[in-house]
């Protein structure tokens, strides 16, 4: 090859690169809305399953947390810890995007970040002049969502030690997945249940 055959091919790698790269962007936005329509659909599908499996993994969470496979299930439908609101004019976002190891995810539960003895799926914490919790949790195989409004900002959600909140936090993972990484989820669980 000399040099200008190089220059040649290198030219259309690029220009192929580039034709690549524009029908991605355009596939993105002719498919967007179908898309996360799909995915909020799958995410409801599995919390639902989480909900009506509870019992078993709560049962067996000493194998599913010492199984390298099980533990590091990724769980990306649980909006667990997310928080907002307005104090003195400036907005804040605690966490808006959320993933955990589903081993970390019976961790949490097991040291006690739970509504009544129930474990927590979704806690949206809103702070204004008080601190708004809007809780989802699960009970008898079921998904219960109740509202608790706490006096003063920044306050903790009663039954549940602040400490746990910080668990919470730290064991979020999802700055080390993108959106559509490809990670084992939940769907690798319900098959292994079947």
């Amino acid at each position: 090859m000399n040099i200008n055959d190089y220059r040649k091919q290198y030219r259309e790698f690029e220009e192929r690169a580039a034709k690549a790269k524009q029908d991605f962007e355009m596939f993105k936005v002719a498919e967007h809305r179908d898309f996360y329509e799909l995915y909020r659909k799958e995410q409801e599908e599995h919390l639902f399953w989480l909900a009506e499996h509870i019992d078993y993994l709560q049962k067996h969470k000493e194998y599913i947390k010492n199984s390298p496979g099980l533990s590091k299930i990724v769980i990306d439908f649980l909006p667990l810890y997310i928080g907002g609101g307005l104090v003195s004019g400036a907005g804040f976002c605690l966490c808006n995007k959320y993933k955990i190891y589903l081993g970390d995810l019976l961790d949490v539960w097991n040291a006690g970040f739970c509504y009544k003895g129930y474990p927590i799926v979704s806690c949206n914490i809103g702070i204004h002049w008080n601190t708004d919790y809007n809780i989802k949790y699960i009970k008898n195989k079921k998904i219960e969502e109740v509202r608790v409004s706490v006096k003063g900002q920044f306050r903790h959600l009663p039954g549940v030690p602040s400490e746990i909140f910080g668990k919470v936090r730290k064991a979020n993972i999802a700055d080390q997945f993108h959106d559509m990484s490809t990670y084992k989820n939940i769907d690798l669980l319900i098959k292994a249940c079947k």
